[in-house]
């Protein structure tokens, strides 16, 4: 319904022409819809050029294959899909490539294949958005949404599906929102890595295909916070949710990070392998790590340390009174039961 009425409300100013029967190639004609939005674009700061808007393009309903990256869009841009899914026949090739964009929007298309399908970056300039409304990624190569290099950017993904991609999400952005998603499985050894800002991640399901050892849902090294999201719990032996690798606060005003899981399903199948947890602390520890009313299915340990632990906690300059790990009102086995949680951790866990 969303759609149907954006659709109404919206004036179209370029229609993508490619072959929607996908008998034949479209790659000219993405490249063309490109181009024209960047000569539409219409800056109203001079100076910059960081200002202004550009044309709507329209995606018609169909099944366009293309056989290499589309670059030069607007910096400032809107798309628009109808029913239109886009097949990158190319594995090691990007699908939308925005090197320099910092307000995009696409609404309602369907990426299939292809390394990326879509890129972000640009030299850091303040108040970039990128917004996904309603797209679907399968198949990818590699993250189907990269977003690689350090960016002042808010970046809202609502209401997306990621099929059998290598991985979904890797965000460099200051702030990083995921809502109402639905992941079927991923390839690769993480699914969503925030790479230094705060990731939200809210109303979603999680669902792995198959389990490895080796494998986890988010790598974080920042700020994180789930709520009311499914994580595994596939008899197969689903997966150990969080690898964390940002550190404690060492200098003023020691933020360190915050980790936060609130109303989550948390666990793992029943063919749960050695080394397997909730948590795993690869030479990093959050400042807060909280688990609120969440359901916990599995007797495996909530935190686990690589080797890294006592090292973080020896240091001098680690300010270890701001360390705080809370369990409160969660649905488990008794959560200090041996092996559940490092010894060295226990004098910082509160039971609520």
């Amino acid at each position: 319904m969303y759609l149907k009425l954006l659709l109404l409300i919206t004036s179209f100013n370029y229609d993508v022409a490619g072959d929607p029967t996908g008998a034949t190639d479209s790659t000219q004609a993405f490249k063309d819809a490109a181009t024209y939005s960047r000569n539409a674009y219409k800056a109203y700061d001079t100076s910059t050029g960081r200002s202004g808007f550009s044309e709507t393009i329209r995606i018609p309903p169909g099944k366009y294959k293309i056989s290499d990256e589309i670059t030069n869009w607007s910096p400032v841009v809107n798309i628009i899909g109808e029913d239109a899914v886009i097949i990158q026949t190319d594995t090691n090739k990007k699908t939308f490539n925005f090197t320099d964009g910092w307000q995009i929007k696409i609404t309602g298309v369907q990426f299939v294949g292809g390394a990326n399908s879509v890129y972000l970056t640009n030299a850091n300039v303040d108040y970039t958005t990128i917004t996904l409304r309603d797209c679907k990624f399968k198949d990818t190569s590699s993250y189907a949404v990269y977003m690689p290099n350090y960016l002042s950017c808010k970046a809202v993904i609502d209401n997306p599906m990621w099929v059998m991609c290598n991985a979904a999400l890797y965000s460099n952005c200051d702030t990083t929102t995921i809502r109402d998603a639905y992941v079927q499985g991923f390839g690769g050894d993480n699914c969503f890595v925030n790479m230094h800002g705060v990731m939200h991640i809210d109303d979603s399901i999680l669902v792995p295909t198959t389990s490895f050892p080796h494998q986890f849902w988010i790598k974080n090294y920042g700020h994180l916070f789930c709520t009311s999201v499914r994580f595994s719990g596939e008899a197969s032996g689903g997966l150990p949710v969080l690898k964390h690798v940002g550190v404690l606060g060492k200098v003023y005003p020691y933020m360190g990070s915050k980790v936060v899981f609130q109303f989550c399903q948390l666990s793992a199948g029943s063919a749960k392998y050695a080394g397997a947890a909730v948590v795993t602390l690869d030479n990093g520890l959050p400042q807060l790590l909280k688990f609120d009313s969440c359901n916990y299915l599995v007797e495996i340990p909530l935190v686990y340390d690589t080797g890294s632990l006592a090292g973080i906690l020896a240091d001098s300059t680690v300010k270890k009174n701001m360390l705080s790990i809370v369990y409160e009102d969660c649905v488990s086995w008794p959560i200090m039961a041996s092996g559940r949680v490092s010894d060295k951790l226990v004098p910082y866990f509160k039971v609520k």
